[in-house]
């Protein structure tokens, strides 16, 4: 049985977390809800947050994060269900200052890409990633792009090992740019999105190695982006409830290059909405806003798609984990979902599933107002 970590809020790389979270879950046969599991501290840490998690069977994930032992660095742990092993192979700071690895994705059972940044000396954000190859990881130290001050990667997906894209921001002359890199298998490249002002991306799906949509938000505004063939084009105007502002979409599925979906949130003056749009290839298609048992406040951080008719969110209301489920028709159905025993809250940031019944959620709970480490599994 393991214990659990932290991290607060988009882990403005210093908040405060720590430990403690639930039991095993049924078997898979008799499961049909999201169950929560605990995890354990390694040694010396006493915060950790999971901000995202790639899955490629039913038994082999890799949830990425950050965790604090004095000062913050990258964290990974790999396994399902009540069962994770913290991977001490991962690097947590190839600078001196605030490690953290933002988003996951595995294509086979034994690779997985991860992708992240750090601090420099002066704590300026700079690119890392690191795979893991069976047990072994390695790092790769990208930096601060040509041209930039400053950059950072939030999600990738990857088709196969030598196929991935990761996507973010970089700095230029003040303004934040859509950023994108391409890994062929041993190096990364600067694949850079269009030139999008105020602007970062924040998911990435990639059903094919030559087709990938991107999301995120530019002055306010959704952001949309595909990637065909080496070349990147901005995608007609995702279809979005009006009347409000600071559109931002958070992650992407996409089943196809015909059929993707990307769910976020925007502010209203009652608070935030969780909000979610359909691609068809060529146009958006509005899709009716997803739904939440607890709060007034919700705001959807994760997608995953299996096939055209299942597809998983998850998020946050108002300080309160949620998942819904979408079949490609009818509205969004609210899952039934509790947080640890003892815990008063929690948030879910990342989602993968490898089938209609089988999926992995991470994120975090709140003991005492401390974050504290959280993974739920649906099966």
């Amino acid at each position: 049985m393991r214990r659990a970590r932290t991290s607060g809020k988009d882990l403005m790389m210093g908040v405060a977390l720590v430990a403690a979270i639930l039991a095993a879950p049924p078997s898979d046969a008799l499961a049909t809800s999201w169950v929560a599991h605990s995890l354990t501290f390694p040694s010396g840490v006493t915060q950790e947050a999971l901000y995202g998690v790639g899955c490629s069977s039913s038994t082999t994930c890799t949830a990425v994060g950050q965790d604090y032992n004095g000062t913050w660095g990258a964290h990974a742990e790999s396994g399902s269900g009540s069962g994770w092993a913290f991977q001490t192979g991962v690097t947590r700071n190839p600078g001196p200052k605030n490690g953290r690895l933002s988003g996951s994705s595995c294509p086979s059972t034994t690779w997985c890409m991860t992708v992240g940044s750090y601090g420099n000396s002066s704590g300026t954000p700079a690119i890392m990633a690191q795979v893991k190859n069976g047990s072994t990881w390695t790092l790769y130290n990208i930096g601060i792009p040509l041209g930039a001050s400053q950059a950072e990667l939030n999600a990738v997906s990857c088709t196969s090992s030598s196929f991935c894209m990761a996507v973010g921001y970089k700095m230029v002359s003040g303004d934040d740019k859509p950023f994108a890199m391409v890994f062929n298998g041993s190096t990364w490249t600067d694949s850079s999105a269009t030139t999008a002002t105020n602007a970062t991306l924040k998911g990435v799906s990639c059903p094919t190695s030559t087709y990938c949509v991107a999301v995120g938000s530019t002055g306010g505004a959704a952001l949309a982006e595909v990637w065909n063939r080496g070349a990147w084009s901005t995608t007609s105007a995702v279809v979005l409830p009006t009347g409000g502002s600071n559109y931002l979409l958070n992650s992407i599925s996409c089943v196809s290059s015909t059929w993707c979906l990307t769910v976020g949130t925007y502010t209203t003056g009652s608070g935030n909405r969780a909000i979610a749009s359909r691609w068809d290839g060529a146009l958006w298609h509005a899709v009716a806003n997803l739904t939440w048992a607890v709060g007034t406040s919700p705001i959807a951080y994760g997608v995953s798609c299996v096939s055209t008719t299942q597809c998983f969110a998850v998020g946050t209301s108002s300080g309160q984990p949620f998942a819904d489920v979408y079949d490609g028709v009818t509205p969004w159905s609210t899952m039934p979902l509790s947080v640890p025993l003892g815990a008063t809250g929690g948030e879910l940031r990342g989602i993968s599933c490898v089938s209609s019944v089988r999926c992995e959620a991470s994120g975090w709970s709140y003991f005492g107002g401390t974050p504290t480490g959280l993974i739920e599994t649906y099966s």
